[in-house]
């Protein structure tokens, strides 16, 4: 990336050099013709005064407004572009300008900025919106199809796998910047980034599927999609993505004190399942079990555990449900859960799946320990 903006750099500098130069050279030729003039004894004219006239003054620009305002602008248009690829091409010419004007900004901090990851969204999504439209004008149901699944395959080549890359690298720094991102990004989910604007506006701006079953149409088009979005899951990209955000998961739990319950942790655990996409992100994470949590807990924490087991207790605390657990070996299990525990009540047999954040200590009868692990995350009844 910082090879490209180099590059779009020394280009602004050559063109600025060039234009200098130009003028430069248009201002010399002009008073090499005057030089050329005859002279007054020549011609017997009456010399002329050297005063010069005086020259009109040069219109000032007026001031550009500040750069944010600028891409806020730039970000309201775009998402209220039309749908002719005339006016989407140069609203993207407009965006990347912009963006190089980000890009040799003073201001090291400005891509953290709204206004610049707004207008950098919008024109991600005008480069869709113009590739799609491409495809709503060929000539045949057939070849509108086969460009439209073509551009799911080109997606995951061109923006999945960085889109993934710059969440991983936020997951490394912190859990706290990596949630941020996660949460910012459709690729970054467990599920496939939604098409469905996208293939709308196909449907609607082709002629050749004015008569197709739409249904059918867009049933074969999102089980593309879905192949494209399976075949990228088992790319080294995606594998590295998920590695990094369980070792984030891990690196943050394994800092939780065990003991007392940790109520900071049920959040930040929370709202990371929550930005990955719910359950269904916790088959991706690293998983672990009640026996390999005691013989090193410290290794353990932050990774999935799945146990089927009673319910002793349940109670609505803020907007969590929580309770204990115990199952047929009589250990203990802690829950919290933001998900549904419809038809959940106490003596249910419930199966539940989630992060271990900590552990708890409980006396047995016999005057012993029992550890309870603290696991934030489902249940299925």
């Amino acid at each position: 990336m910082r090879g490209r903006e180099r590059i779009q750099s020394s280009y602004l500098v050559l063109l600025s050099a060039l234009a200098v130069a130009a003028a430069c050279d248009k201002g010399e030729t002009s008073a090499s013709k005057s030089d050329k003039g005859p002279s007054t004894a020549a011609t017997g004219e009456a010399p002329k005064s050297d005063t010069k006239p005086a020259e009109p003054e040069a219109k000032k620009e007026p001031a550009k407004p500040p750069l944010l305002d600028r891409l806020s602008d730039f970000a309201g248009r775009a998402e209220k572009s039309s749908y002719s690829v005339a006016d989407i091409a140069k609203l993207m010419e407009e965006g990347q300008a912009l963006m190089n004007e980000v890009s040799s900004s003073d201001d090291k901090e400005i891509v953290t900025k709204e206004p610049v990851k707004k207008a950098m969204a919008q024109l991600t999504a005008l480069g869709k919106k113009k590739q799609f439209l491409g495809c709503a004008a060929k000539e045949t149901e057939k070849d509108v199809s086969t460009c439209v699944d073509e551009l799911f395959n080109l997606s995951a080549k061109l923006f999945w796998e960085n889109e993934v890359l710059i969440c991983q690298k936020a997951a490394e720094l912190s859990i706290d910047y990596g949630t941020e991102k996660i949460a910012e990004s459709d690729v970054c989910k467990v599920a496939a980034p939604s098409f469905e604007a996208q293939l709308k506006m196909v449907r609607e701006k082709s002629a050749a599927l004015a008569d197709v079953d739409e249904k059918k149409w867009l049933k074969k088009r999102n089980k593309a999609l879905a192949g494209a979005w399976k075949a990228f899951g088992k790319s080294d990209a995606a594998k590295s993505y998920w590695k990094a955000v369980g070792d984030s998961l891990h690196k943050y739990c394994s800092g939780v004190e065990d003991g007392e319950l940790d109520v900071s942790s049920i959040f930040v655990v929370d709202k990371v399942l929550k930005a990955l996409g719910g359950k269904a992100a916790l088959g991706k994470l690293p998983t672990t079990s009640y026996k390999k949590m005691l013989k090193d807990r410290d290794a353990e924490k932050g990774k999935v555990m799945k146990v089927r087991a009673k319910v002793l207790s349940i109670s609505k605390d803020g907007d969590f449900f929580r309770g204990q657990l115990m199952d047929s070996s009589y250990r203990s299990y802690m829950f919290v859960t933001s998900g549904s525990t419809d038809n959940v009540f106490e003596d249910s047999r419930v199966t539940l799946r989630g992060v271990v954040s900590q552990i708890q200590h409980f006396e047995t009868r016999g005057g012993g320990s029992n550890a309870a692990p603290v696991i934030i995350g489902y249940l299925r009844k």
